[in-house]
């Protein structure tokens, strides 16, 4: 009697065992939240393997029929078929602070084409795959996997929509402070001839790495992640400004020329663009020089800058301005640097203080 017992106690455990697994192995469908429609967007269905074979579908609830330009022509549709279906696939996924790998299905789709109105930042819906089970040959059905929760699917075009309004915003409150005789460059003008190019630099990373902020912030409703080298280099450049604003001051000419007066005698004349010619030349003894130095630091500000806008673009997030770079940015700032307080102890010495 006893020894029937035993086995039998081993088939119950192994009975619950396998039980518990097949429950365990139900279809599960994971969505990153905050894609964007101009990259290829990632559904896994854990626990399943899904052939083009099944023909599987998704639908995205809480939407209405998307308009999809195809072949010139409008079509209206809520179906969407996968671009690539990788069956077999293993992923470690994140869950209660844990890493789990789960086997499954990896659906690629492709939404670049959605008609989405250059205003809208993106769309929340709850996607829903389908696909025909193979599983009984003679009574094929279909079936379905709900996503765990509402996605957002970002829209870039109306991500830097909105940035550039904010930047022109911006400026407009920027201008309506400033009355009626402000100018274009004075944000980073230091006198009435002169352009301070740290201030220059400091300004185009803020309007920069800001404009990319609030577009992506915008994109994925959430902060977005800052390189480390890209927080080095906004450093740099407000260090950069602060020391070369404070050696400006040691820099100005002896003797300006006053404002030009308008033909009433009375208000001052600005010229909008005046002093941008100081962007790349230096002013020793009174006379305006070209200074590599300055015209080093201003390429490297604008290639860098025009690299980090278009690789961002591209890769859907913020982009991590290479060490080198970095370094490079660092070099030209120390060697502007260097000049101006070259500059400072030649006048100081001409005028007898040394």
């Amino acid at each position: 009697m006893n020894k029937n017992i035993i086995p039998v106690l081993l088939l119950f455990f192994l009975y619950i065992n396998l039980f518990s697994q097949s429950d365990g192995k139900k279809p599960i469908l994971k969505m990153s939240d905050g894609q964007v429609i101009s990259h290829p967007v990632r559904i896994f269905v854990v626990n399943t393997n899904i052939t083009d074979e099944m023909q599987p579908v998704l639908t995205l609830i809480g939407l209405k029929k998307i308009k999809i330009i195809s072949k010139g022509k409008p079509v209206y549709k809520d179906l969407f078929s996968p671009k690539t279906v990788a069956e077999n696939q293993t992923v470690p996924l994140s869950v209660d602070e844990n890493t789990i790998t789960y086997t499954g299905t990896i659906l690629l789709f492709d939404f670049s084409n959605f008609d989405l109105d250059f205003y809208e930042t993106g769309i929340r819906v709850l996607p829903v795959i389908s696909w025909i089970s193979l599983n009984d040959s003679t009574k094929p059905r279909l079936q379905s996997v709900i996503g765990e929760k509402e996605v957002y699917l970002g829209n870039p075009v109306g991500g830097r929509f909105w940035a550039f309004i904010s930047i022109v915003m911006f400026f407009v409150v920027i201008i309506l402070f400033k009355g009626r005789n402000n100018r274009t460059l004075d944000l980073i003008r230091v006198s009435e001839d002169e352009i301070s190019l740290s201030l220059t630099q400091m300004l185009l990373w803020t309007l920069a790495v800001g404009g990319m902020v609030i577009a992506y912030g915008l994109m994925y409703l959430s902060v977005p992640d800052i390189p480390d080298t890209l927080i080095w280099l906004m450093g740099l450049s407000i260090t950069a400004s602060a020391a070369g604003h404070y050696q400006n001051y040691f820099l100005k000419a002896e003797t300006q020329v006053p404002p030009a007066l308008t033909a009433e005698g009375n208000n001052i004349s600005y010229k909008p663009f005046s002093g941008i010619a100081s962007l790349v030349s230096i002013k020793t003894g009174g006379v305006n020089r070209l200074s590599i130095a300055k015209a080093q630091q201003l390429f490297w500000t604008l290639i860098t800058i025009a690299l980090f806008i278009v690789k961002s673009t591209l890769e859907g997030r913020l982009w991590a301005v290479p060490e080198e770079l970095v370094i490079l940015m660092g070099l030209s700032q120390g060697s502007y640097l260097l000049r101006n307080q070259m500059e400072i102890v030649t006048s100081a010495k001409d005028k007898g203080g040394v």
